[in-house]
């Protein structure tokens, strides 16, 4: 994915910090981001849901910079999309509970 115009600064990614993505539905925009720190144990995970303005040339890469300081304080980070709002109704305010539903 990308995107974010240029808007979103570099990520600073700590070492031994892992990036793996991972669909949450069927939909281009239904796709997270596991950081997962080098840290072990059971560890609070961090839920990033960014803030795109529902537009669709603003991605989840928003969040990258966050992500990877968060992860490199050693917190798991899933950092989630949404659909934009060029994508019909109500599929913008479903997705982003799609990665909690059962």
């Amino acid at each position: 994915m990308s995107g974010n115009g240029g808007y979103a600064p570099t990520p600073k990614v700590a070492a031994g910090t892992t990036r793996t993505p991972d669909r949450y539905g069927d939909t281009a925009r239904q796709v997270g981001e596991w950081w997962v720190p080098s840290a072990s144990g059971l560890l609070p995970t961090v839920v990033l849901v960014h803030g795109g303005y529902w537009r669709k040339d603003y991605d989840l890469h928003l969040e990258d910079a966050l992500a990877a300081d968060l992860a490199g304080r050693g917190y798991p980070v899933w950092n989630i999309d949404y659909a934009p709002s060029s994508e019909p109704s109500p599929a913008t305010l479903g997705a982003p509970r799609a990665p909690h539903t059962p």
